[in-house]
């Protein structure tokens, strides 16, 4: 079976929206949080291509456990999800795939927690 990774990099401090917790789980319209965007597009590629055993890596810090407490609850069971922390030494997105590296396989896709 093939295998791939998506990789959530969601480490940011969102601190140009002011909100008190992670960006990705503000409510971008009613019911649907800004990662559920990513998520859809992830159990619905999980759902059209049995071939694939897909695996999320979610890179986050210790201050965003909340979201991936939310993308359990959300995603296929299907799916494998790895939790990466992001690596301090690193800085901004391209930091946050460099610090889960370890967890990737061959196949690897990006997908920003972003609309």
């Amino acid at each position: 079976m093939n295998k791939i990774s998506i990789i959530i990099p969601a480490a940011g401090g969102g601190k140009r929206l002011g909100l008190d917790y992670p960006k990705e789980l503000f409510e971008i319209e009613k019911g649907k949080k800004l990662i559920d965007f990513s998520l859809k597009h992830i159990n619905d590629f999980a759902e059209n291509n049995t071939d694939f055993k897909v695996r999320i890596v979610l890179i986050i810090t210790s201050l965003k456990e909340d979201i991936f407490s939310y993308v359990l609850s959300v995603i296929s069971s299907k799916i494998e999800i790895v939790k990466c922390y992001f690596n301090e030494e690193y800085s901004e997105w391209p930091g946050s795939i460099y610090s889960g590296k370890d967890s990737y396989c061959a196949k690897n896709i990006v997908l920003l927690p972003d609309p």
